[in-house]
């Protein structure tokens, strides 16, 4: 991942590594409805932190579209989290990709 010179991380390495919300917006942007939002899945203690700090944000989402890259089908554990998302009166769909070559963030970067 090639990093701009005026960024200290990628969006890719920061997704991976913060397990906290993060926000990416495209350049240029200057005014945010957050009227889709993508949340990356992995079952770790940093990921439901994650999800619980942004449920705010989550809430006022038209739709939500939760990602698991992985090397499995099965779907328990992301079904789990759009149930647990539901709860809280947030839209939320699962989306399960496959773990390739080009890596689970460029995977996440692809859907969003």
């Amino acid at each position: 991942d090639s990093c701009p010179p005026i960024a200290a991380v990628s969006p890719g390495d920061a997704l991976m590594a913060l397990g906290r919300p993060v926000l990416v917006v495209p350049p240029g942007t200057d005014r945010l409805s957050a009227s889709r939002v993508v949340v990356a899945w992995k079952n770790t203690l940093q990921s439901r932190r994650a999800i619980s700090d942004a449920m705010p944000l989550l809430k006022l989402a038209d739709q939500v579209q939760v990602i698991q890259v992985t090397d499995t089908a099965n779907r328990a554990e992301l079904d789990d989290v759009v149930a647990h998302l539901a709860l809280h009166d947030v839209n939320a769909t699962g989306i399960q990709r496959a773990a390739d070559r080009a890596g689970t963030a460029a995977a996440i970067m692809e859907v969003a």
